[in-house]
């Protein structure tokens, strides 16, 4: 489906809202730009709320609960207070996610799939919500490619210029994936009541659906939603918003990150697994090419949305990313050499079978 562009006017005050809505309480309590009205408390909300967070963390024991706020610095008097009131936000101090929800909701509306070009997502593997999700990609791309300072995707700047389009575009898909985990069970229930309340009970007990009703339901959600560049969502659900905005946030400085460092380093990867050969009295070296495969998030995600990646170059060279220092392996390492050198060998076999394998580059 292809959204008919329509032109957004995001208020600041609007975000703003979605903001203060899906601050976090250890946020509100200790951040400046976030002020409470505390004339209008509602009580009884705030004594629900601290209630369910009492039997959560403390099985309710009042004792122990007002122990476990204390320790971070709390007074249990303006926990109540703060849960039961509306926080309001100071517009001149938005956090970072909030530039990249406003960027969301202005590219959404004027969105047209033709815009993402190559796509990320195969005609013969579609996506659920998939014509929601793509704009959330093309506003990742742009992020993206302004960081690394590329004017545009082509082979001349990153990423193309170290990777073939595909493997550039199994990481787009990767932050569809994240983003289809945080939002699919939302939009499948958002679609499903948007639906008219006796189709929706028929299905229940039926469970069939016409294929050309249902397309028709599921075309006019999607277009509600697109009209205002899912800015009336993102009010509902700002807790939401937040996450996908930060995901995306988390993504762009990651994959900016692992380019740079692919593009500083191919030079390194080339000498330690690529090395000159001599033929015929001249010296070739050998090029491992550009990356055609990627493997993403083969460990579970850390330090912002980082995780290690498996990489396949024109070569055949396969190679392992990981984003972390390894100064204190290489430190290790240099310590069991010198324990070989100094050491008996039961003392020295005994410290290796404690250690593990690792290089100082980071492939």
């Amino acid at each position: 489906m292809t959204a008919t562009p329509s032109k957004t006017t995001t208020t600041q005050s609007d975000i703003s809202q979605i903001v203060s809505q899906a601050s976090f309480l250890f946020e509100r309590l200790s951040d400046e730009h976030i002020q409470e009205n505390f004339t209008q408390v509602n009580e009884e909300e705030a004594n629900t709320r601290l209630a369910h967070w009492c039997k959560v963390v403390a099985q309710g024991d009042w004792e122990k609960f007002q122990k476990r706020v204390e320790w971070d610095g709390w007074n249990i008097e303006r926990v109540r207070q703060v849960l039961g009131t509306v926080p309001v936000l100071d517009s001149q101090a938005l956090p970072n996610w909030a530039t990249t929800l406003t960027e969301i909701v202005q590219t959404v509306s004027e969105f047209s799939l033709n815009d993402i070009s190559p796509s990320p997502i195969a005609p013969e593997n579609p996506y659920p919500f998939e014509d929601l999700l793509l704009p959330l990609i093309f506003v990742a791309r742009q992020k993206l490619l302004k960081r690394l300072g590329s004017a545009s995707l082509s082979q001349d700047y990153l990423p193309l210029k170290v990777l073939i389009e595909p493997a550039y575009l199994s990481m787009e898909e990767a932050l569809l994936q994240r983003l289809s985990a945080l939002s699919a069970k939302v939009l499948e229930f958002e679609c499903f009541h948007s639906r008219p309340l006796g189709q929706s009970l028929l299905n229940l007990v039926i469970k069939k659906t016409e294929g050309t009703s249902s397309k028709s339901l599921y075309n006019a959600f999607v277009q509600r939603l697109l009209s205002d560049g899912m800015l009336a969502f993102f009010q509902k659900y700002p807790v939401l918003g937040r996450l996908i905005a930060t995901a995306i946030d988390f993504w762009v400085e990651a994959t900016g990150e692992f380019l740079e460092r692919l593009n500083v380093d191919l030079s390194l990867i080339q000498q330690a697994f690529n090395p000159s050969e001599s033929l015929e009295g001249q010296t070739i070296r050998n090029d491992p090419g550009k990356v055609i495969e990627i493997k993403s998030t083969l460990s579970d995600l850390h330090n912002q949305g980082r995780s290690v990646i498996a990489l396949t170059f024109e070569s055949s060279l396969k190679v392992i990313y990981k984003p972390k220092n390894l100064g204190l392996e290489v430190t290790y390492c240099q310590l069991l050499e010198w324990c070989n050198e100094n050491f008996s060998s039961e003392i020295t076999q005994g410290l290796d079978r404690l250690a593990y394998p690792s290089k100082s580059s980071r492939f």
